[in-house]
């Protein structure tokens, strides 16, 4: 039987261990730095450990799923723990970014462990499903020889890449659009209703007519920014600016003139705004990609000369918060809208 450690028992971990613990294939010891919450698991047969060192030690593979990266590399970064990791595999299914994912990777690389990154698409009454998605990637040859484990999580798991960052950056991007796409339309909404449109009514508009024309928008502006065509193709794909600049011009004005909050109008507009001043206003709306790409880059390297960041971020940086998973089959949670939640949904 295959051998796995599970750190972190909070509701996905729970489901985790009990999911794994019920297949004869497999022998399952958790951890959890409150010991309470492991009760419920030793009630159910599952044997609980003393210490993350004592999980490690007796296992083939680790999963971790404590909530954040920060918790992650404590527990991990434990001189014992640390030796009882040397060659084993260590699956990491916790919140974090990209960043966070490529500091794990670059903590790990002198270490004898090998190392899969991933986020499970569903919430803790999915694990186990055949539909449920596991997304995984980073050492190929530990997916090869345990993706049994991974799947028994989730009947649809896959290995995507040797990149480790790629399951969270999707994530995060479809975190973005999920949660910019509800915060958009409650902002519509609001405008809306208040000319007395039925709010039903306004709903259906968008649904039907909306949202199935950038459905079929955006493959081709996928492929146009793959290909890096970015200039108008045509009188219906107008220029940043002036063209779409004047129509939100209006969004904000209507927000002034009624006491509503600017904060999704107003940078709407000063991201449009700012096409035109980085030279991008001749641009289609594809060039969003632009702006945004290269004002994100431009920071960064400020950060870095001002900061001088390592390539391994540390225990501090780590710890940002996510919503639970990115492409989420059944239930879509509502969360706080950043700037690149409304950058990304122009």
């Amino acid at each position: 039987a295959t051998k796995i450690a599970i750190l972190g028992t909070g509701t996905m971990g729970a489901s985790a261990a009990r999911c794994l613990a019920a297949n004869e294939a497999f022998t399952v010891i958790a951890w959890n730095r409150t010991p309470a919450r492991t009760v419920p698991l030793a009630e159910a047969g599952i044997k609980i450990a003393s210490s993350p060192t004592e999980a490690v030690t007796v296992s083939d593979v680790v999963i971790c799923l404590m909530s954040t990266y920060a918790v992650t590399r404590e527990v991990l970064d434990e001189p014992s723990v640390t030796a009882a990791l040397n060659g084993k595999t260590l699956i990491v299914l916790s919140n974090g970014t990209s960043r966070q994912v490529h500091g794990m990777a670059n903590w790990l690389q002198d270490k004898n462990v090998a190392y899969l990154d991933g986020n499970i698409g569903g919430m803790a009454g999915d694990i186990g499903l055949p539909e449920t998605h596991v997304t995984c990637a980073g050492d190929q040859q530990a997916w090869d020889r345990y993706q049994h484990v991974v799947k028994a999580l989730g009947g649809a798991s896959e290995w995507v890449s040797p990149n480790h960052a790629s399951p969270t950056a999707t994530n995060v991007g479809i975190v973005s659009i999920i949660n910019g796409l509800a915060a958009l339309f409650m902002d519509a909404l609001v405008v809306a209703t208040n000319e007395h449109v039925p709010a039903e009514q306004f709903a259906i508009i968008i649904k039907e007519h909306i949202l199935p024309w950038i459905g079929s928008m955006l493959p081709v502006w996928a492929a146009r920014v793959q290909q890096k065509q970015f200039d108008p193709v045509g009188p219906s794909d107008p220029p940043l600016t002036p063209g779409w600049l004047v129509e939100l011009e209006n969004v904000v004005q209507e927000h002034n003139d009624n006491g509503w909050d600017p904060l999704l109008s107003d940078a709407l507009f000063t991201l449009f705004k700012r096409a035109g001043e980085t030279g991008h206003g001749d641009e289609s709306i594809i060039g969003l990609f632009n702006v945004i790409e290269r004002a994100e880059k431009k920071k960064r390297k400020k950060e870095k000369d001002e900061e001088q960041i390592s390539p391994e971020p540390s225990v501090q940086q780590h710890g940002q918060s996510r919503v639970f998973r990115a492409w989420c089959r059944r239930r879509i949670h509502l969360a706080q809208v950043g700037d690149r939640v409304r950058a990304s949904l122009v």
